[in-house]
């Protein structure tokens, strides 16, 4: 599995190859409604505040989504990144080497469709914000949270024996 895995299964193809001025950029994709992806390789090297800095400084409002492959992130660079209006999804190098989506024990994940998020309105009595906070959490953190590029309270329907579906809300750390 690559980036280019990822942003496929996402619904993004190849636009271009990257700006020559920015040697970090590995790849630029879009969907079909116009919306983009960016996304940066910094390899083995750790990311910091400047360098999230940067990559905002960069990209500026044309993208819908970041992706970001580095080893390791501060967690203050990790909080500045979490509060852009771009969402920015953080992978590790050694997590693009095993197939997740492919391997039989994991389930599917998917985003939770408006219509089952009304069900379970209706199932529990309740108004959507109180439903995130009494379902089970899955943290922003979580590998297939990050792959799949969810964000935080976002409904996560978990399809476990093709028979029964777990719903989690994605939670910060």
């Amino acid at each position: 599995m690559d980036v280019r895995d990822i942003c496929k299964m996402r619904g993004f193809v190849e636009e271009c190859t990257p700006p020559p001025n920015n040697k970090n950029v590995e790849c630029i994709f879009k969907n079909s409604v116009g919306e983009k992806i960016i996304v940066f390789i910094f390899g083995e090297r750790s990311v910091g505040i400047s360098t999230i800095r940067d990559v905002y400084a960069t990209i500026g409002t044309k993208y819908m989504q970041t992706i970001i492959v580095c080893n390791s992130i501060s967690s203050i660079a990790h909080k500045h990144a979490l509060n852009q209006t771009v969402h920015c999804c953080f992978i590790k190098p050694h997590e693009l080497l095993v197939p997740y989506m492919q391997h039989p024990l994991c389930p599917k994940h998917r985003l939770c469709t408006p219509g089952e998020e009304q069900n379970l309105v209706e199932t529990f009595k309740t108004d959507p914000d109180t439903l995130r906070g009494m379902l089970p959490k899955i943290l922003v953190d979580d590998v297939m949270v990050r792959i799949h590029g969810f964000s935080i309270g976002d409904i996560v329907a978990i399809d476990r024996y093709r028979t029964n579906t777990y719903f989690r809300c994605v939670v910060a750390v």
